[in-house]
């Protein structure tokens, strides 16, 4: 039967058809658009118990039929309305009687809408019905199709010759490509995916591909070859090879390929390539510091395998500079934050680079020693191709600080000691081989014991680590070790005599890291508690310099693991009043009785701002009162004890 199609009119004119009860008296539909009107009232039940395959329509359903054939594959639209009722759409293949087949069965309250794949010259009846015998009344059925796109399939692909590129149509009108045995679908991707078809030749470039709201899927090879390369976003960008053939298969969303079908805009660009993409065309670097501003986002690969770290994935740009023997320093901000930033530094000629050193480094930051009179390249990239990004490179030197080896380790004699991390490399020769901390760029301090407990207090930004060490330069080794972030305090009894060194690390490579290094607070060991003698008393100062308490037992709180400071008294008999003030801080206290080697347990909690504390105590007994900063910050506070007869 031979199906005729026309340019529908607005709106179309429906036409009352009956007598269709049954499949054996269908209405042929032979020209689309189609609407059609009618009623379901005087339908009856078009199946029984002896009936193989209903396709969803129950035994009490009333429905009638029609049918389609076309000559050629094509989309199908159905659309099905049944006034006040559920409606149920059943569409078969094959001739009435036993020999239907279902294809597909739907229901909806009011209204069905339908896309579907029509075959060439196969039979197709549609069951009009309700869900029960009670869903009846006047119903509207349209059947409509599209006209196929010329770029249906791989082999009539649009050529991408000229770039940029710009299409538009729609895939409302495409039929599917593939069947369900092929092979070749990229992953999550369903054979009956529909959509148009573009290809182009690669010129060893990055292509960006965009499309408005439609799933782009990206194949490598010829039609009869066809290798998956990405599916399911609406923009992807690529390297494509000189010489390779692309097809880019444009359909509805990766959630909706067969329905989600309309009108799209197709987008083709490529990225300029940078002046500096090869280490041939490095751009040099003279006067230091500098500030350069470029794009790696164009870059194309430039090893086919990891090299010096450097990935084959990583598509960067080239810089050249000659060493002075000291320090250079990199550090990168890129448009979004989440890239990563890899600098591999060779040396030598292009032809035959050394590997010198390679970062790979969340912060961006990293440094390198220089050797004077060497040429060196710096390759900026990422650790694959989606870390492509524009980027703002900052460029300094330094020469080497005056403390940056244990041989010219500065002396602590006075606090505070203020500095910064410029011009510090990495110390190898820390045996402390269970942690890092020789890994990164630090400073060193030497101080001469006393046979006294000290504390010392470091300030830095960011995160760092920090080693006690003894015995000689050419022969350390390790006493105490840890890593903070911002603040630690280091605290240890030294011996009278004992030579000690302090190195200090940033861990995350920033240089320039200002740092500042104090003794600890007049009161921050239980043997140098402030005596209260007199009541009332008052007492301002500052947590900043105090140290970690682990002997401290009231377990059931935290405050041994904050820093914090202590007082002492004895005990009246009377009520003892304590009136604490933090600066807007989190804080903790613990009251105990005994001796600062055996201290038990008396009162403990924890408050936020400002706390007023009331306990009675004993004539005679020894108490210590300890306070510490719940956020390790150098917190400010006050103070108020006051002694009174109940």
């Amino acid at each position: 039967m031979s199906l005729t199609t026309s340019t529908p009119p607005t709106p179309l004119t429906p036409v009352q058809d009956d007598a269709n009860d049954k499949c054996e008296n269908a209405i042929a539909l032979t020209s689309l658009p189609t609407m059609r009107k009618g009623t379901t009232y005087d339908a009856t039940p078009d199946f029984d118990l002896t009936s193989f395959d209903t396709c969803g329509a129950s035994l009490q359903s009333k429905g009638v039929w029609y049918t389609l054939e076309t000559d050629t594959r094509r989309i199908i639209r159905t659309e099905y309305t049944l006034h006040k009722a559920t409606c149920s759409l059943s569409i078969f293949t094959g001739s009435c009687g036993n020999s239907l087949v279902c294809l597909s069965s739907h229901q909806k309250y009011r209204g069905v809408n339908h896309d579907f794949v029509a075959e060439a010259n196969t039979r197709y009846s549609f069951l009009l019905s309700g869900r029960s015998a009670d869903d009846v009344g006047e119903y509207e059925f349209t059947v409509s199709t599209f006209e196929i796109p010329g770029n249906n399939e791989c082999k009539t692909s649009i050529d991408i010759a000229v770039l940029p590129f710009s299409s538009e149509g729609s895939t409302l009108g495409a039929t599917p490509y593939f069947d369900s045995e092929a092979n070749n679908l990229c992953e999550g991707m369903d054979w009956y995916t529909r959509g148009v078809w573009y290809h182009f030749l690669g010129g060893g470039t990055i292509l960006r591909v965009e499309s408005d709201e439609k799933s782009l899927t990206l194949f490598k090879g010829s039609c009869d070859d066809l290798i998956c390369l990405s599916h399911g976003y609406a923009v992807t960008e690529f390297w494509a090879e000189v010489g390779s053939t692309y097809h880019i298969m444009l359909t509805g969303n990766r959630y909706q390929p067969f329905t989600n079908a309309g009108a799209y805009r197709l987008d083709v660009s490529e990225y300029a390539v940078p002046d500096n993409d090869s280490c041939e065309t490095a751009s040099s670097i003279s006067d230091l510091p500098a500030t350069i501003r470029g794009s790696t986002k164009g870059s194309r690969p430039d090893f086919n395998n990891e090299v010096c770290g450097a990935s084959p994935d990583g598509f960067g740009v080239w810089y050249s500079f000659t060493g002075a023997g000291n320090i250079i320093t990199f550090t990168t901000s890129t448009t979004e934050q989440y890239k990563t930033v890899r600098y591999t530094v060779f040396s030598g000629p292009c032809g035959s680079l050394s590997c010198e050193q390679s970062y790979d480094l969340f912060d961006r930051s990293g440094q390198f020693v220089t050797e004077n009179g060497t040429d060196y390249k710096l390759l900026l990239t990422g650790e694959d191709f989606d870390d492509r990004d524009n980027f703002e490179l900052q460029i300094n030197q330094y020469s080497f600080a005056m403390n940056d080896l244990c041989k010219d380790a500065v002396e602590l004699k006075e606090f505070p000691f203020s500095g910064d991390m410029k011009g510090a490399t990495p110390d190898t020769a820390i045996q402390c081989v269970r942690y890092t901390t020789s890994s990164y760029p630090g400073v060193w301090f030497s101080y001469v014991g006393t046979g006294n407990l000290i504390g010392l207090d470091a300030t830095l930004v960011g995160s760092w680590d920090w080693a006690l060490l003894t015995g000689f330069c050419d022969g350390l080794s390790c006493h105490h070790r840890g890593s903070e972030h911002s603040r630690k305090v280091l605290t240890f009894e030294t011996e009278l005599g004992v030579q000690y060194y302090f190195f200090l690390a940033t861990k995350n490579n920033l240089v320039d890291n200002p740092f500042t290094i104090a003794v600890a607070a007049e009161n921050a060991w239980c043997e140098d508690a402030v005596n209260i003698q007199k009541f009332p008393f008052s007492y301002s100062g500052e947590v900043k310099g105090s140290t970690n308490n682990t002997d401290i037992s009231c377990t059931e709180g935290r405050t041994s693991t904050n820093p914090g400071v202590w007082f002492s008294y004895v005990g009246t008999g009377n009520l003892v009043n304590w009136t604490i003030s933090f600066d807007d801080s989190s804080w903790e206290w613990a009251s105990m009785a005994g001796s600062c080697d055996r201290l038990i347990c008396y009162l403990q909690d924890s408050e936020r701002g400002q706390e007023v504390l009331t306990f009675q105590t004993i004539v005679g007994r020894q108490y210590f009162f300890y306070i510490s900063s719940g956020n390790n910050i150098d917190n400010s506070f006050s103070v108020e004890v006051v002694d009174y007869v109940v």
